[in-house]
């Protein structure tokens, strides 16, 4: 609670002005500043700043309130925009502490009590797992999904994710446009981005075992600028090299090998690598020993590595060079960092290619991968950048709001700490619900974070590329539940916890679109897709609305 003093002039202003009066009027024989300063300390009185207030209103949340609405009013709630939300009465914003925000996809109605079939109004049914005098602070209301009738899209990008003024999209798309005319060497990565994205790096780290190898400078004919893909499968150590594609810049294929694993595999991988144990038995022929040997004979130390995530070709090929373009950083995610552009995304983006239709091909990749690059020099570095959008810490930052992003996707083993703001990266629940009450009472304004077991436990996510740990609902409700009240019963007064579903239920949507991106063909996918769309109507419908509730301490 912030408490606001008495001015100081004042109060040296009486002092001095009323000392004679008020010795007048007592008979104790003290010192004169101490019976003015001890009258003037009797007499203030502390002003307490009023609670903030926050009240749902009714007509309005019940027409549909969207992801980009709650992100408006965090940031009127945090004083980086002054436009009041229309359908939330907020009091007081000023005596707002903190505010902590999770994205628990996954809830469902009936995880609240008198749980209905879907959220469509504003309720006073109380999440079921917090104890009932704290879980009656909370207020409870539908929230949707970005979309439309036909389509989903991430309510977490959504929330990130701010619009630019079209002044600011002028101003940023002039700051991009100073260099018009740009070589390949104006998207070599810089040592701080290849650190800044855990890209194995020549530095005397003793981490590295013996297995590794490095480029060396040699002269060589031909091209000095290739685009390199892998495919890999997993052993019990970790993913290991199944399958190399190299590409000259002509676009040619000069080197292609399937590799021999030197440890046994339990998945394959399928759906992702292509890789089959039939084809790996019959068609690898060479070590990861030989394939080293042979790269280190083809590429030199001053040539260029185009690829898409390289760091990840570059650990399981054990190689470390240089000079890399990572067309996952020269190419910018609709949502800003810290998410990257998938390759599939900016293939049929940008190329109007459509690949990774079933299962990936390492030719297929790097060619996109060399295609985009190409067409980026062509274009300029204002070209796949978004310039609609920033990043809503990034704003927050600018009026010194401190902020903290718990997230899977941020690189592994990176964690970013200034003076206005941390990412942390948080793979497992554990860890976001550690770092959220670690810093529950530190100077820090906002925490965002993602609980994802809930998801996990219902199947409501896309089967991911491992194996994942099976997890009973019920049991991850209680402890969110637990959690939640952790956090709310030490959390200091003035502190707002937004939970937030983000989605409905996406179950049935997730088999649909599962199903119809196995279709390669892509006249044969839309044939399909037009077939199917009563049923992908009803799926989105389902999967587009989300609950949130919210406490005020």
């Amino acid at each position: 609670m912030q408490v606001e003093g008495p001015d100081t002039n004042f109060v040296s202003d009486l002092a001095l002005g009323s000392k004679k009066r008020r010795l007048s009027k007592t008979s104790v024989q003290e010192d004169d500043h101490t019976n003015v300063v001890s009258e003037v300390n009797k007499n203030k009185k502390k002003k307490k700043a009023k609670p903030m207030t926050c009240t749902l209103l009714k007509s309005v949340v019940e027409k549909g309130i969207g992801i980009k609405d709650v992100r408006d009013m965090t940031q009127y709630l945090l004083q980086a925009e002054n436009n009041s939300p229309r359908w939330i009465d907020i009091c007081n914003r000023s005596s707002l502490q903190k505010m902590i925000v999770l994205f628990i996809p996954g809830l469902q109605p009936d995880d609240f009590e008198n749980g209905k079939n879907t959220f469509n109004e504003i309720s006073d049914d109380n999440f079921k797992y917090i104890p009932g005098e704290i879980a009656s602070t909370f207020h409870t209301f539908p929230v949707m999904a970005p979309g439309s009738k036909m389509t989903l899209f991430s309510p977490y990008n959504s929330f990130i994710n701010v619009g630019l003024s079209k002044m600011e999209k002028i101003n940023k798309l002039k700051e991009l446009q100073k260099k018009k005319k740009i070589t390949i060497n104006d998207l070599v990565l810089s040592e701080q981005q290849l650190v800044a994205n855990d890209y194995p790096l020549d530095s005397g780290d003793t981490n590295f075992d013996t297995d590794w190898v490095q480029t060396v400078d040699f002269t060589h004919g031909g091209s000095h600028i290739f685009a390199l893909d892998c495919e890999m499968c997993l052993s019990e150590q970790g993913l290991v090299l199944t399958r190399i594609s190299l590409v000259n810049f002509d676009n040619e294929v000069i080197y292609e090998e399937l590799v021999k694993p030197d440890v046994p595999i339990v998945d394959y991988l399928t759906r992702y690598s292509g890789i089959t144990e039939e084809k790996l038995t019959v068609g690898a022929k060479k070590t990861l020993r030989e394939v080293q040997k042979d790269l280190l004979k083809i590429i030199s130390r001053s040539d260029i590595l185009i690829g898409h995530s390289l760091q990840n070709d570059l650990k399981v090929m054990k190689l470390k060079h240089p000079l890399v373009v990572d067309t996952a950083i020269i190419y910018h995610h609709k949502a800003g960092d810290p998410f990257k552009p998938s390759l599939k995304y900016l293939s049929e983006t940008f190329l109007n290619k459509s690949i990774q239709n079933g299962e990936h091909d390492s030719v297929e990749d790097a060619r996109a991968c060399l295609e985009l690059t190409k067409l980026k020099i062509l274009n300029g570095l204002a070209f796949g950048i978004g310039i609609n959008t920033e990043n809503l810490f990034t704003k927050l930052h600018r009026f010194e709001v401190k902020t903290v992003l718990l997230n899977d996707m941020i690189i592994k083993n990176h964690t970013e700490d200034d003076s206005k703001g941390q990412l942390i990266r948080c793979v497992e629940d554990d860890e976001t619900w550690t770092h959220i009450h670690e810093n529950l009472n530190k100077d820090v304004k906002l925490i965002v974070g993602r609980i994802k077991n809930l998801e996990r436990s219902r199947n409501y996510n896309k089967k991911p590329r491992k194996e994942t740990p099976s997890f009973d609902a019920s049991m991850v409700l209680h402890d969110i539940g637990q959690h939640l009240t952790q956090l709310y019963e030490n959390a200091t007064p003035g502190t707002m916890i937004l939970i937030m579903s983000g989605t409905g239920d996406t179950r049935p949507w997730n088999n649909l679109s599962t199903e119809l991106e196995f279709i390669q063909d892509k006249k044969e996918r839309l044939d399909k897709r037009r077939e199917r769309e009563p049923e992908i109507v009803e799926a989105i419908k389902l999967a587009r609305g989300g609950v949130a509730s919210f406490t005020v301490k």
